[in-house]
C-alpha cells in the first residue's frame, strides 16, 4: 500500500469528515449506509490502490460530496455532488453503491496512520487536559469519529491550587507543584516501593490526581537514611561533604502546611474584634487574625456578660453591637473605674457604670452539668455573651442616663398611685344593682387606650380608670380566678373600688398620663 495524505476540508466548511469506503449497506439510512474506517484530513495514511475515500463538508451552500480514487501514490477526484438538503439520500446512496461495486475494497485491509495530523485549532488534551495551541499537537479522530487532540508529549500540569505533598506532606503554593494521574502515581509508586500492583478493579476504582513536588521533595529535618542522602537532614550529598552527613546540614526548606482561612465571619479569640469571611486563619478550633492583630482600644476595658436560655438552635450572631451603649456592671479589681464615670454607683467590689461595647467575644453555648453554668444560666442550658467595654464619654450616655431617669420617674408614679387609688383610706366599694355596676365615662373593654391606659403598670389583673365628670378614680381588682369569691364581684368579673378625684389627685392623673399615656 502507498502513503496517502487526506485531503483538507473545503473552505468554509462548517463541519467535515472523511472515511474509507469499503461497501455500502442500502438497508441503512441516511450516512449510516456508507462502510468503512473514519480517517483524519491532513495526516497520513498507508491506503491500497483503487480503493475509494468519502469526503463530506458542509458548508452554507449546502453539503458537498467529494469521492476520491487511490492511484499510486496520490488520490484522483472522480466524483463530486452539492447537496441542498440531507446528503445522503437515495441519489447520493445510488452513486455510490455503482462506484463501490466499480472498485471493491481489498479484502483484509485496513488503513494505516503512517503520520498524524497537525492542530489547526485549540482544543483541550485529552491526555492532560491543558489547552494544545494551533500547531503545538496532533489531531485525530477516536473510533467514533469524534476529533481530539493531544499534546506531542504532554507538559507537567500544574497545580491551580495550594495543598500538600502526597509524598513529604509538605506545602506547595500554587503553580509550584506537578498534579499526576491517580491511577498511574499508585500503580508506579508500588512498583517503586517493591510493592504487589494494584489489580484491574482497584486501577478502575481510582480517579482524579495527586499533587507532589516537582522533581524530588525538599529535606525537612532528620530522615530515615538512604543512599545519598545526608543520615540527619535527609539531602543530597555533594563532592566535599562527608561520607554519611554534611559537615553543617542546610536549613530545612520543606514549607510547613498553613492552617486554612476562616469560613465564617466571627470573633478574633485574642483581641475579640471582628474577622471578616477569609481575613483570618482557623486553628485550634478558634478564630483569629492572621499575623498582628489590628490596633483597636488601647484604654482600660472590662467585661461583661450575659446568657440566654434557651435551645442551640436557632444559632445567633452577636449578642452585643460594637459601639452600644449600656448600663455595665463590673469588677474593678484589675482597673479601677473612674469615679467621674457617667452613672457611676458602687456596691461592694462591683461597679456600676455606662459603658461602650469596644469587642465581643464569639458566643459559646454553655450545657449546664449540675450547676456549674457562668452567670444567668445556672441550672438551664443556652447561649453566653461576652464583650469588653470601655468608659462611655457623656455624650455616649446621654441617651442610657435619660431612659434609666424616665424609668426611674414612672416607677416613683406608678408607686404614688398605689398609695393614692389602690390603697386609699377613702376608697369605697359601691354595690351593684344585679350584678352589674355603672360607670359612666368609661368602656368595658379592658384594652381600650381611653380608658385602661395605665392597665399595664399594675399587672395583668388589676386596672385604673377615671370618670372626670363624675369626679371619681377606679381601681378595678380581677376577681374571677379559681378559688376567688365571685359572689363580691361589682362589675364583671372585677370588684371595683371608688376614690374621690382630688386636686392632687387630678394632677397625679395628668402625670400618669404623660409618662404611661392616656387616662
Amino acid at each position: 500500500m502507498a502513503v496517502h495524505i487526506i485531503p483538507a476540508a473545503t473552505a468554509g466548511a462548517r463541519r467535515s469528515w472523511r472515511k474509507t469506503i469499503t461497501g455500502v449497506d442500502p438497508g441503512q439510512t441516511k450516512g449510516y449506509a456508507v462502510q468503512g474506517d473514519f480517517v483524519e484530513a491532513g495526516a497520513a495514511y498507508d491506503l491500497p490502490a483503487g480503493s475509494l475515500l468519502l469526503g463530506v463538508d458542509k458548508t452554507d451552500d449546502g453539503t458537498v460530496v467529494t469521492v476520491w480514487e487511490t492511484t499510486g501514490d496520490e488520490l484522483r477526484q472522480i466524483k463530486q455532488l452539492t447537496r441542498k438538503g440531507p446528503w445522503a439520500g437515495k441519489a447520493t446512496i445510488s452513486t455510490l453503491t455503482k462506484l463501490a461495486a466499480a472498485h471493491p475494497w481489498p479484502a483484509g485491509a485496513k488503513p494505516r496512520k503512517t503520520r498524524h495530523a497537525t492542530n489547526t485549532t485549540t482544543a483541550d488534551c485529552r491526555h492532560c487536559h491543558q489547552p494544545v495551541a494551533p500547531g503545538d499537537g496532533i489531531q485525530g479522530r477516536n473510533e467514533r469519529g469524534y476529533p481530539y487532540a493531544e499534546h506531542r508529549q504532554c507538559p507537567p500540569l500544574r497545580n491551580a491550587y495550594p495543598g500538600a505533598c502526597k509524598r513529604c506532606s509538605g506545602w506547595i503554593d500554587v503553580g509550584e507543584g506537578v498534579l499526576h494521574d491517580r491511577r498511574d502515581f499508585e500503580m508506579y509508586g508500588r512498583l517503586g516501593a517493591g510493592l504487589p500492583p494494584v489489580t484491574m478493579e482497584q486501577y478502575q476504582s481510582l480517579g482524579g490526581f495527586v499533587l507532589t513536588h516537582d522533581g524530588h521533595c525538599p529535606p525537612a529535618g532528620p530522615t530515615a537514611d538512604h543512599v545519598g542522602a545526608c543520615r540527619q537532614c535527609g539531602a543530597g550529598l555533594a563532592a566535599g561533604d562527608g561520607l554519611h552527613t554534611h559537615k553543617t546540614c542546610p536549613p530545612a526548606s520543606r514549607k510547613p502546611s498553613p492552617p486554612p482561612p476562616n469560613r465564617y465571619t466571627e470573633s478574633c479569640a485574642l483581641c475579640w474584634q471582628i474577622v471578616p469571611i477569609g481575613r483570618g486563619i482557623y486553628a485550634n478550633r478558634a478564630v483569629t487574625h492572621a499575623g498582628q492583630c489590628p490596633p483597636g482600644y488601647d484604654g482600660p476595658t472590662w467585661t461583661v456578660s450575659y446568657g440566654h436560655p434557651g435551645r442551640f438552635h436557632p444559632r445567633p450572631d452577636r449578642g452585643y453591637t460594637d459601639g452600644q451603649a449600656l448600663r455595665a456592671t463590673v469588677c474593678d479589681d484589675v482597673h479601677p473605674v473612674p469615679a467621674d464615670a457617667p452613672g457611676y454607683r458602687r456596691d461592694g467590689r462591683l461597679v456600676s457604670m455606662i459603658g461602650v461595647v469596644v469587642a465581643e467575644a464569639k458566643p459559646v453555648y454553655v450545657r449546664d452539668e449540675d450547676g456549674n453554668s457562668p452567670a444567668g444560666l445556672v441550672g438551664t442550658d443556652g447561649w453566653f455573651f461576652q464583650a469588653k467595654v470601655r468608659v462611655a464619654t457623656p455624650e455616649e450616655a446621654a441617651a442610657v442616663l435619660a431612659g434609666e431617669a424616665h424609668v426611674e420617674h414612672r416607677a416613683v408614679l406608678r408607686a404614688r398611685a398605689v398609695m393614692e387609688f389602690v390603697r386609699a383610706a377613702d376608697a369605697e366599694i359601691p354595690a351593684a344593682a344585679g350584678g352589674l355596676l355603672e360607670l359612666p365615662g368609661v368602656r368595658v373593654e379592658p384594652r381600650n387606650p381611653g380608658s385602661l391606659a395605665f392597665a399595664a403598670s399594675f399587672g395583668a389583673f388589676l386596672h385604673l380608670r377615671v370618670d372626670r365628670p363624675g369626679g371619681w378614680v377606679w381601681v378595678l381588682q380581677y376577681n374571677g380566678a379559681d378559688g376567688d369569691d365571685w359572689s363580691v364581684s361589682n362589675y364583671t368579673t372585677y370588684i371595683a373600688r371608688r376614690v374621690p378625684l382630688t386636686g392632687d389627685r387630678a394632677q397625679l392623673v395628668d402625670e400618669l398620663g404623660e409618662a404611661f399615656g392616656s387616662l
